[in-house]
């Protein structure tokens, strides 16, 4: 569920004891109060007037919230009419966190002014100063629920301190977190302490300073369970909240480590068996394509979106890009990272590709310039390339398959074509007569050089690589939204991907759609083909990756048809329906299951799958129909 309403970032959300309230701050100066059940406002907005809101929390009885100011007050507020009862002041600081004591009378706040405050909540007057050192930014805060612990996060020395409730009696755990604890949270059983810091979000035994998992995240600043411990809500720096199953806390509980995020690109490895991904949740994935195993863990560093993968050539490197302005190289076997990322540009890296012979990888920037690094890192060789500059940002780029050429396209829709030899007299680029659409994102060479493919959104074109002019050479047209198109590796298909989440082939003599696929739910952002021309991967905006199994789609009538959803029966989607061949509706599949329903014929990498199983004695209706969903 995402909650909607506030008109800057949201920057703190909490549950009410209860469970059927959230409460949530912004940089608008609101705090806004929800009812879990319906997703709406239960209460007027509630506003001080005093610069952004930092930190949130509710009294033990649900009754109170109390705010923390970017301006260092603290405020009480009434839950029943949202009447603003107290303001607290002292700190010098921002207030980065406020949380009450269980037994609902102390009030306790941690500011950037390296202070921890106490606050009588049943007398409105200041209590003590719990903590102090001007050295440390407080930044997060939190009241074990059985009134056992109090955890204090400190931003500079990456750490998380545990003392009793009452601050007395010395500290009985230090845990190392390695990156700024933005966020910490008791488990509503006491047992284990959440942090979230750099994309990641981790459990511990509070006592022992164990870590007992990790999984990604994107970057929160704030986190809290539900009563029940079956949800937890985060903020990040959009203006939305986010309630998530706390399943995906637990890596036992999940079969597969996917994204939770748009997957942006994807690129299969030259033997086929592996497909690294790349997601908006800031991770790196590396997964099998010829199974569902559970791979690698998600490879975590970026900051931001990571928007472009590839793998270099001899299959033993992967390359990451991201909004960060990073580029960062991994090991495929064991998704260690290979050295330090890779900085120069100054805004998002948008495209990666990696020269035929793996000598240099060449990235494409919003700061619209393409570099190039030496690959192995650290390697001794003469200056690299100097970086090539265009009229505007870049959004896609390819080398040549003679490495004598590179190709990119901005965002406007210029295609700009280098040499790569160094006595170039500088860069030769052509401009379609065209303007491509911002998100499509590829621009391919044929794999005899002689072409360069681009989309329009309804077209593909295919322009002459290597004649002084680079006329159109020849069009294809019948995707409708078509987003993305590469060449297979004989050269004899092009496979593109639409909005619609819908796969084309494509004959390049005939010049003619021979297939198409149906499975996503939203926008494709890369479909390619893999070197043993058996499977095509697809990554989408809905968050999943397929890997689709030529052979049964191309030649059904050689494969066994078991299911309603086999890949000879299911054509397309029209209108939430399944549809046959004859364009008879087979089944209506709900908005929130169509992206991870899987289909014969098809690996589906997601977080949550849905499959539909036809029992022995024949259709499910009436009211039996729900006996046909396995979730």
């Amino acid at each position: 569920m995402t909650l909607i309403g506030h008109e800057s970032r949201v920057t703190t959300v909490v549950y009410s004891p209860d469970g059927l309230f959230l409460a949530s701050g912004s940089n608008d100066g609101s705090v806004r109060f929800w009812d879990t059940r319906t997703g709406h406002e239960a209460l007027s907005p509630m506003r001080s007037g005093d610069s952004e809101i930092t930190s949130i929390a509710f009294s033990s009885d649900g009754r109170l919230i109390a705010s923390g100011t970017g301006a260092g007050h603290v405020h009480l507020w009434d839950t029943l009419n949202g009447q603003l009862l107290a303001v607290f002041e002292g700190h010098t600081g921002r207030v980065e966190a406020v949380a009450f004591h269980p037994e609902g009378t102390i009030l306790a706040s941690g500011s950037s002014d390296g202070t921890v405050r106490r606050w009588d909540v049943r007398n409105r007057e200041p209590k003590d100063v719990a903590f102090a050192d001007p050295e440390i930014w407080v930044i997060s805060l939190a009241f074990a629920s059985d009134g056992s612990a109090v955890a204090v996060g400190f931003g500079v020395a990456q750490e998380v301190r545990v003392w009793s409730a009452d601050f007395e009696g010395g500290i009985i755990s230090v845990i190392k977190t390695e990156v700024w604890p933005q966020a910490v949270a008791f488990s509503s059983d006491s047992l284990c302490l959440f942090t979230h810091g750099a994309n990641s979000m981790t459990s511990w035994n509070w006592r022992s300073g164990e870590k007992l998992s990790t999984v990604s995240h994107a970057l929160a600043k704030t986190i809290s369970y539900s009563a029940d411990g079956l949800y937890i809500a985060s903020t990040s720096d959009s203006c939305n909240i986010c309630i998530r199953n706390t399943e995906v806390l637990h890596d036992s509980a999940q079969s597969l480590h996917a994204h939770n995020g748009s997957v942006n690109a994807v690129a299969p490895s030259a033997d086929g068996c592996t497909i690294v991904s790349a997601s908006n949740d800031c991770t790196v994935g590396l997964w099998s394509a010829q199974s569902e195993e559970e791979g690698l863990p998600l490879l975590l560093g970026h900051d931001r979106a990571v928007n472009s993968v590839v793998i270099s050539p001899d299959g033993r490197l992967v390359a990451s890009a991201s909004a960060d302005s990073t580029i960062r190289i991994w090991d495929i076997m064991t998704g260690a990272s290979v050295g330090e990322p890779l900085r120069g540009h100054s805004r998002s890296i948008n495209a990666l590709a990696f020269s035929p012979e793996g000598m240099w990888l060449a990235s494409a920037a919003s700061d619209r310039s393409v570099r190039f690094w030496q690959i192995p890192l650290g390697a001794l060789s003469s200056e690299p390339p100097k970086p090539l500059m265009a009229l505007r940002e870049l959004h896609a780029l390819a080398y040549s398959p003679d490495g004598l050429l590179i190709a990119a396209r901005d965002i406007v829709g210029y295609i700009y074509v280098w040499t790569t030899s160094r006595d170039d007299e500088g860069p030769k680029h052509i401009m379609s007569d065209f303007a491509l659409e911002p998100r499509v994102r590829s621009v391919a060479f044929s794999p005899d050089g002689n072409f360069i493919i681009g989309a329009d959104g309804s077209r593909i074109r295919a322009w002459h690589a290597r004649e002084q002019d680079h006329s159109v050479a020849w069009k294809l047209k019948g995707h409708s939204g078509v987003l993305t198109a590469q060449f297979s590796p004989s050269g004899q298909h092009i496979v593109s991907g639409a909005d619609d989440g819908s796969i084309c082939i494509w004959d390049v003599e005939t010049k003619a759609i021979k297939h198409r696929l149906h499975a996503h739910g939203a926008s494709i952002r890369s479909a390619l083909m893999t070197s043993d021309h058996l499977r095509i991967v697809s990554c989408s905006d809905d968050g999943t990756i397929r890997v689709w199994n030529l052979a049964q789609f191309i030649s059904p009538e050689s494969q066994p048809q078991r299911g309603l959803l086999s890949n000879r029966n299911v054509v397309r989607r029209k209108n939430g329906w399944l549809v046959g061949p004859s364009d008879e509706l087979l089944l209506w599949v709900p908005k929130d299951y169509i992206s991870n329903l899987v289909i014969e014929g098809t690996t589906l990498i997601a977080k949550h799958k849905v499959v539909l199983t036809i029992p022995d004695g024949g259709s499910c209706d009436g009211t039996n129909w729900t006996k046909c969903w396995r979730g």
